[in-house]
């Protein structure tokens, strides 16, 4: 998505309200849902976070395509777009750190419910086995630039002088 296109979303979410929101609460409870492979404490955290969305009126469509929903952000003025697909699948845009490691959000589950969804993607993050990836967890957001790489020459070759202490 293009700095425009983004532009249009943000100004769209903020001019409008929800368009034929017909709930303003999960349909599916996190006890409910029995989703393995993500730890309670985040799973509980997202389902809540994603009734306050609802209930604040904070999802909206897309409106350049049908697949898309706009969901407003705790930490940042831009909304998150979330991408409906044929199989049930929601995925959250890449500013999402909790959608990078464990495929499911807060954003995406506002977006089912919004999209009347919901039991259909909590069936396919089952059913495709999808797990919290703690590499990824730990990881997002640093400089992989030089992950792997071993240290430059100079800084393999230099020789400490006898004479110089580098620590007390």
């Amino acid at each position: 998505m293009n700095p425009t296109e983004r532009r249009a979303y943000t100004n769209k979410a903020k001019e409008s309200g929800p368009v034929l929101q017909t709930s303003s609460t999960l349909s599916i409870s996190y006890e409910q849902s029995s989703i393995s492979g993500i730890p309670e404490s985040i799973l509980s955290n997202q389902f809540a976070k994603a009734q306050r969305l609802l209930q604040m009126k904070r999802v909206t469509d897309g409106f350049q395509h049908d697949n898309t929903v706009l969901g407003a952000s705790e930490t940042s003025p831009k909304p998150h777009v979330v991408t409906k697909y044929k199989n049930s699948k929601f995925s959250c845009d890449a500013m999402c750190p909790t959608y990078h490691h464990s495929s499911l959000c807060a954003h995406t589950l506002a977006a089912a419910e919004h999209k009347g969804k919901l039991h259909g993607l909590l069936q396919w993050h089952k059913k495709n086995a999808m797990q919290t990836n703690v590499t990824k967890m730990s990881t997002y957001g640093l400089d992989v630039g030089n992950a792997g790489k071993k240290a430059s020459p100079k800084e393999e070759g230099k020789k400490v002088k006898e004479g110089r202490k580098l620590c007390n």
